[in-house]
Order: structure tokens, then sequence, then C-alpha cells
């Protein structure tokens, strides 16, 4: 009778694992943040356009919809706008298809594997010290 006992709650615990570890590898219980890969692909954004000098203007915060995720954040600077979105079109137009729809904004875009990032870098105030406000988006294929 005990063993009987024994073998049930050994298969009754095997089971309970077994869905744990499912569950987990499945991706339907998950513990990181839903966010992160946005945060870390904009960290990496984020180190390809500051220049030393740039002072950040607040914190960004993602935004979701159905099927896309979008930072958006601020500097303020000196440096003037026309030196510095020639030298960042020039830095980065090996990774991003440029657009210059306009003298004070750019856009970048970028396909990756089932991913597309699009980045509007754009001049907001052009009085001394210039804000820059930088738009960046991802969006699942």
């Amino acid at each position: 009778m005990q063993r009987r006992a024994f073998r049930r709650l050994f298969w009754l615990s095997s089971l309970v694992v077994a869905v744990v570890v499912l569950v987990r590898t499945s991706g339907c219980l998950s513990f990181e943040d839903p966010n992160s890969y946005v945060k870390d692909e904009a960290a990496k954004l984020r180190t390809q356009i500051e220049r030393p000098g740039m002072e950040p203007l607040g914190d960004a915060q993602v935004e979701r919809s159905a099927w896309s995720a979008t930072m958006r954040w601020q500097y303020r600077t000196h440096e003037d706008w026309a030196v510095y979105s020639k030298e960042l079109a020039d830095a980065l137009s090996s990774d991003f298809k440029i657009r210059f729809p306009s003298k004070s904004r750019i856009e970048l875009t970028r396909e990756l594997q089932g991913d597309t990032h699009h980045i509007v870098i754009e001049l907001v105030s052009s009085s001394p010290p210039q804000v820059i406000r930088v738009t960046f988006t991802t969006k699942a294929e």
C-alpha cells in the first residue's frame, strides 16, 4: 500500500516538474522585462548617436502597440546641426538607409531578420543650446 502511494506521489511530482519546465521554456511564464529588447537596441543606438557635450533631457519610456514599440528621448547640445547630421549620416550609412526629408530631420531605417528599425532624429529647437529629439521605433515583420 505504501509502495503504491509512493509511486503515485513520484509520478505526480514528475508530472508537475515536467509541466513547469514546459511552461518556463515556452515563454508562457517569463520573469524578464518584456521591453528589454527595445531598451537594449536603444542603448546601442545611443552609443552611435551621442557626441561629447550632449546633455540627455529626461528618461525614455517604451510605448507599445500591437506590433511595434517606440522610445523617445532628447538631447541639449551646442554642436552645429548641419555638421552633426552630416557626420552622423556618414557614420551610420553602412548600417542604415538614410534620408533627409528636411534640413532639420534625418530618417534612418534598418531591416533585420523579423524586425524593422526606424529612427527619426530631428532638430526641435534651433536657438542655442539646440534640442535634438530622437524617436526609435521597432516593428515586427
